[in-house]
């Protein structure tokens, strides 16, 4: 169920359930704003409220890089695209961006103490296809 409502011209409060709190009892609700008209806020609550029926929405506050790096491949690569290109990205996933997930230089970036600045050249080079 959803619930969709003015808040400025061009601008719509669109508010989805998504069941009940198993502990608790209370509703959950999901609630975003989309520009446009009100046919737009009506394709987002739409999208929104089958990603919750199929299983797929997860609150983006509540999710990790690391957690999305894994999940992203089965949920939206692997349906969509050529075998090529899941190949690819997997490649780039799992070779180039979960190993430097938590480590100081990707956390810190460049001017704080300890950065290399070498070692993320080196990274960036190395996810290019040519060299």
């Amino acid at each position: 169920m959803s619930r969709i409502h003015r808040r400025s011209p061009g601008t719509w409060e669109v508010v989805v359930e998504s069941g009940r709190d198993p502990k608790t009892g209370q509703r959950q609700r999901r609630t975003f704003t989309v520009g446009g008209n009100k046919k737009d806020a009506e394709r987002e609550a739409a999208a929104q409220l089958s990603a919750v029926a199929g299983g797929t929405y997860v609150d983006p506050s509540m999710e990790t890089v690391s957690e999305f790096l894994h999940r992203w491949p089965r949920d939206y690569v692997d349906p969509s695209l050529a075998l090529r290109t899941r190949l690819r990205y997997r490649q780039i996933v799992e070779g180039d961006l979960i190993p430097h997930l938590g480590m100081p230089e990707a956390a810190q970036g460049p001017g704080w103490p300890g950065h290399d600045r070498r070692s993320s050249t080196d990274a960036t080079d190395r996810s290019r296809c040519g060299g």
